[in-house]
Order: C-alpha cells, then sequence, then structure tokens
C-alpha cells in the first residue's frame, strides 16, 4: 500500500505543478508524452508505469537546466533515490527501501536553506527577504489588530530573517533526528513553512514549492501517512467523523481565496497544499512507529547502500559546495537567501565562488573573465530579465508596512523571469529606453554576461551594450557600485554585425577591442552551463548591502 499512496500522490504533485508552471516543459510534446505515462502510473502503479514516469519528469528537468526551480533540483534528487529503490526490489519494498536515504535528503536541503540565509543581506531588517514575506502575511490583518503588535512593526520585522533561519535548520535537524517524536515536529514545521509560502500574495506566492516538498515527507513515516490517507478516503462511521470531513473540505475549497497570482481564477496548488498540510498533520498523530527496512544480504543490498551513499554525497554537495565553489547560483539550495555569489562573499563565515577567485582556475574558460557591471542597455530581451525589478508588484499595503518598519520596500525576481521563457516575459513590465528612468545597473560574472549577449543575438534584435570591467576579483559594495578598470561599448545591428569599442581611462579615446573582449568570445557552452547561471546584483544608490532578490 505505500508504494501505491506515494506513487498516486506523487502523479497528483506533479500533475498540479505541470498545470501551474507549463514553460517546466522545453516544449508542448513532453506535455504530451508525459499524460499517457502519469495516468498509467495513477490507475496501475507498478514498476514500469512509476519508472517510466518518474524517469520522464527527470529527464524533462535535466533537458530544460538551468531554467529550472530549486524545488525540481530537489525532486530530481529525491525521485533519483525512489527509482532506484523500485528497480532493486519489489514494489511492497520499495519505499522503506529508500525511506532514509530521502529523509536525510529532504533535512539537508532545509538546512542548507537556512544556512546560506546567515549572510549580511539577509540578516539586515532593511532589505531582508524575510522581512518581506512577513510583512506581506501581516497584510491580512485588519489595521486595528497590527496597533496591537507590542512595539509596532519594526522589531517583530527585524527578528524576522533570524526566525526564518532557526525554523529551516530546525526543521531539517527535527528529520535527521533519530526520534519519531523529532520527525513528526520536522513534518508540522515544514507545513507550516510552505503553507506560508503558498498564501503569501503575490509576486511571493509560491504553492508549487510546498507541494513537491510535503509530497516527499511521506517518506518521513510511509505507514502513517498510507493510513491518513486512507481514513480520508473512508467514508465517515460517526457524525463528528462527518462533521470533520466537512468542515476540513470547507477549508480546502476556501483556501483557494488566497489566489492572486495573476492569470489565475483559481491556483489549484493552493487547496492541494492545504489538503497536504491537513494529511501530514494526521499522519503524525497516527500511532504508527516508522517501519525499519531490513533489506536481504547480498547483491541488491550492497546496490542500494553503495548508491544511497552516492546520492547522499550528491546532495551534499549540492547542498554546501557548489556555491562555495561557485558551480551554481540560480537554482541553487538557498531560496531568497540573497547569498552572494560574484566579487565576494557576504556569508558570516564561508566563502563563495572559489573556483573565480582562485589563480589556478580563475584563467579557465568558464571560470575567468572577472565581474562587469552593466550601465546601459537597449536590448529588451535582456531588459525584461535583468535586473526583474518586482517592486511594483508588491502589494501597496506590504509597501507602506514595510517602509514603516525602516525597509527600503524594494524586491527583485531574476529567478521568476528567467524562468518564464520569453513569451510570458514579454508582458511583464520592465525598463524601457524610452521610459526616462535612469538605466538600473547591475553587476553579473563574466560568464553570465556572454551568455546573456548570445542569447540576445539569437533573437536577430539589434541593441547596444555598455558595461565596465571592475578591477580585480574581490571588492566590497562600494567596489562593486563604482570601481572600473575598462569600459566597454558593443552595437549590434541584430544581423551579425557588431562594432566593440573599449578605453582604458574615462577620458581616453576609444579603441576596437581586442579578440578576447568578452563580447567578442563565442557563446559559452559544455555540461557546466547546465548549472551555472548567475543572479544580476542591483546597484541601488546609497545602499551598501544588497537587496532582497530571488
Amino acid at each position: 500500500m505505500a508504494f501505491t499512496t506515494f506513487v498516486r500522490l506523487w502523479v497528483i504533485s506533479e500533475t498540479a505543478q505541470h498545470l501551474h508552471d507549463p514553460f517546466l516543459a522545453p516544449n508542448i510534446w513532453w506535455m504530451y508524452a508525459q499524460a499517457p505515462l502519469f495516468a498509467a502510473a495513477f490507475i496501475y502503479p507498478s514498476k514500469l508505469t512509476t519508472v517510466l514516469a518518474l524517469a520522464s519528469r527527470w529527464a524533462m528537468y535535466c533537458v530544460k537546466a538551468p531554467f529550472i526551480w530549486d524545488s525540481c533540483i530537489w525532486a530530481m534528487f529525491t525521485d533519483a533515490a525512489f527509482i532506484g529503490a523500485t528497480l532493486l526490489y519489489e514494489t511492497k519494498d520499495a519505499v522503506y527501501a529508500c525511506a532514509d536515504v530521502i529523509r536525510v535528503q529532504m533535512a539537508l536541503f532545509y538546512i542548507g536553506a537556512g544556512f546560506w540565509k546567515i549572510n549580511e543581506a539577509f540578516l539586515d531588517p532593511r532589505v531582508s527577504c524575510a522581512s518581506v514575506y512577513v510583512a506581506s502575511l501581516l497584510s491580512f490583518l485588519p489595521e486595528h489588530l497590527l496597533r496591537l503588535i507590542p512595539g509596532g512593526l519594526g522589531p517583530l520585522l527585524a527578528y524576522a530573517p533570524h526566525v526564518t533561519i532557526a525554523g529551516e535548520m530546525a526543521l531539517g535537524i527535527c528529520l535527521l533526528a533519530p526520534s519519531s517524536t523529532a520527525r513528526h515536529a520536522g513534518i508540522l514545521l515544514s507545513a507550516l513553512l510552505h503553507y506560508s509560502i503558498a498564501i503569501t500574495p503575490f509576486p511571493n506566492q509560491v504553492p508549487s514549492f510546498g507541494i513537491i516538498c510535503i509530497t516527499r515527507l511521506f517518506f518521513v513515516n510511509p505507514d502513517a501517512w498510507v493510513a491518513a490517507c486512507q481514513e480520508g478516503l473512508a467514508l465517515p462511521q460517526t457524525a463528528a467523523g462527518t462533521a470533520m470531513r466537512v468542515f476540513l473540505g470547507t477549508l480546502v475549497a476556501g483556501s483557494v481565496r488566497f489566489t492572486s497570482m495573476p492569470g489565475f481564477f483559481i491556483d489549484g496548488c493552493i487547496p492541494l497544499q492545504t489538503a497536504l498540510c491537513f494529511l501530514g498533520a494526521r499522519a503524525v498523530t497516527i500511532a504508527c512507529p516508522p517501519k525499519a527496512f531490513k533489506g536481504s544480504s547480498g547483491v541488491r543490498q550492497a546496490v542500494l547502500r553503495m548508491g544511497g551513499s552516492i546520492l547522499l554525497v550528491a546532495t551534499l554537495c549540492y547542498v554546501f559546495l557548489f556555491q562555495v565553489l561557485g558551480l551554481m547560483d540560480i537554482s541553487a539550495v538557498s531560496p531568497f537567501s540573497t547569498i552572494r555569489q560574484h566579487g565576494g562573499s557576504n556569508h558570516l563565515f564561508m566563502p563563495t565562488s572559489l573556483l573565480q577567485q582562485w589563480d589556478s582556475t580563475s584563467h579557465l574558460d568558464k571560470f575567468g573573465g572577472g565581474i562587469v557591471r552593466v550601465t546601459a542597455c537597449t536590448s529588451d530581451y535582456m531588459n525584461a530579465m535583468y535586473p526583474a525589478n518586482c517592486t511594483d508588484d508588491l502589494p501597496e499595503r506590504v509597501v507602506v508596512l514595510l517602509k514603516e518598519a525602516g525597509h527600503i520596500a524594494q524586491q527583485f525576481s531574476p529567478t521568476v523571469n528567467l524562468m518564464l521563457g520569453p513569451e510570458i516575459r514579454a508582458h511583464i513590465p520592465h525598463w524601457q529606453p524610452t521610459s526616462g528612468d535612469p538605466f538600473p545597473s547591475y553587476t553579473v560574472p563574466a560568464l553570465q554576461l556572454r551568455r546573456m549577449v548570445a542569447e540576445a543575438r539569437a533573437t536577430n534584435e539589434a541593441f547596444t551594450l555598455e558595461y565596465e570591467h571592475l578591477p580585480g576579483r574581490v571588492g566590497d559594495e562600494a567596489w562593486r557600485h563604482s570601481a572600473v578598470a575598462t569600459w566597454v561599448r558593443l552595437e549590434e545591428d541584430g544581423k551579425g554585425g557588431r562594432h566593440c569599442h573599449a578605453r582604458q581611462d574615462v577620458n581616453a579615446p576609444w579603441a576596437a577591442c581586442s579578440q578576447e573582449e568578452l563580447v567578442m568570445q563565442p557563446a559559452p557552452e559544455g555540461w557546466l552551463m547546465k548549472i551555472m547561471v548567475f543572479f544580476p546584483y542591483p546597484i541601488i544608490p546609497g545602499l551598501d548591502v544588497l537587496p532582497c532578490m530571488d
């Protein structure tokens, strides 16, 4: 029953995300191909149908990468463990064979999400994303209740980053604990965290993240989840049971009122998230001790252990090593952390992007070129993605609450703009050369600039780009805002013709760029480009720390 129950929960959650985020599919044929596989797995959850459905989803994310959510990567890691166990064991044992691996993976993801938030920007109440989320949730309350908060909103939003970090790391630690009580506490903390995120007003409403995570917490205590699902689907035997089902059903249906995503009249992920939270809460109250898996000795057990160990090492690398080395920024295990990945680290005790800084590696194609500051750009393709200021999307009341608490009330969402694709991005307001507003400057690593320019060229768009090389490879915020080593100006006619000029001094004459200049180099290629995509860091005059971004 555990296998069948999980597979059906998986199909439901993945289908919901498919409908919510169709842009995660490289093209429509992926959706057509997966539909019968998902249906077969739901109707008849066998080894074959299950592996085909999971493998198709896994393959789709690999093809679409790097333009996938961090939650998609979490799902790929856990699904790999389940696929391996399904191939090795009978269906009655598969869930229990990989349960501990998936539980530890989820624990590491949550710990990492909290760990990378221990940085100057996230802990600064003037810019923290935690303050934005808390203010967004508080906006649901009437004004007279907000006035009852002791000390006002300032102290509350100031401590929001610390509470967020403590909550995420505590969640992960609970899932790692040997005590079933602690693990159950982890499920409840996860439900609280993800439900808060699911109902947060746009642009920070992310219900699909929660359904992916809550579904994987099935492995914390599979038998209790099975019992909770069976109870939820069974006909009530008493008046109290009937009343409870009506009450919970009303709450699930009523949760659609929290839908605030543009284009969604009803966001199906929100009621699904509500239902999953209720199932998880019910599962932790059912007296059902976790079942220890005792696999048979021999080759299968050895393969299971080796595969589990490899997956856990890979998970550890993704969580704690990729950002230290500089192999990943967007889609790393650090949602809304505003961790600084280029030009130096803002983490309180961890370095980042060492491969871009070490003399022995910084000359390599993927890690060289230093940091550049984009100061002017007429490319509509690039301006639609960078730096992706979404402040105007924040509800007016949220902005008022943030400013009352001393927050700058600005937010950037380059991840969303990158993932949505050009068709949806075309309808998102962004800076235009004719707006009369100053260009929103930002810094990016050299590799990201090359990617940006290559993608813009592929659209056959005529544009002008101006940028400045920063001296050295590491510096503070003042360095990022104003230090200059070289000025570069590129003009593209959209037909393959280009003019590139550079100068070493602001008063010096312009000279033709060398072939080593970044925009004269070919587009970056290779498998590392499947994970190496970097945030543009906005430059806000007078601000000495990175603003909230994700």
